[in-house]
């Protein structure tokens, strides 16, 4: 994982019983970047039997890593690292019997 996200020793705790200079939501993460498609085809057996489909469902298809927020509580040792990742590429495959 990343070693560190944002320059960490730009912060310092504030003195107790007052508040810092830095806004609300200051940091912004790395951006999140998925693709989901899902193809179907429908197969007539015949009138009386049904038809079979044929699903697949593919979640970020072009497997772009997805990382997840810094850290950003200052007391934590993990402070403006990263610690997570969203998921890989699934690629999910179904028939389906419809009478």
């Amino acid at each position: 994982m990343l070693m560190r996200y944002f320059n960490t020793a730009a912060f310092v705790a504030n003195k107790p019983g007052q508040y810092g200079n830095v806004g609300r939501n200051l940091l912004t993460g790395p951006s999140q970047n998925i693709t989901n498609i899902s193809l179907v085809k429908s197969f007539p057996i015949s009138e009386r039997l049904g038809r079979l489909q044929f699903r697949g469902e593919f979640f970020n298809l072009f497997n772009h890593p997805n990382f997840g927020q810094p850290e950003a509580r200052l007391n934590n040792r993990n402070f403006g690292r990263i610690q997570s990742a969203g998921d890989p590429r699934i690629v999910q495959l179904a028939l389906r019997y419809i009478f």
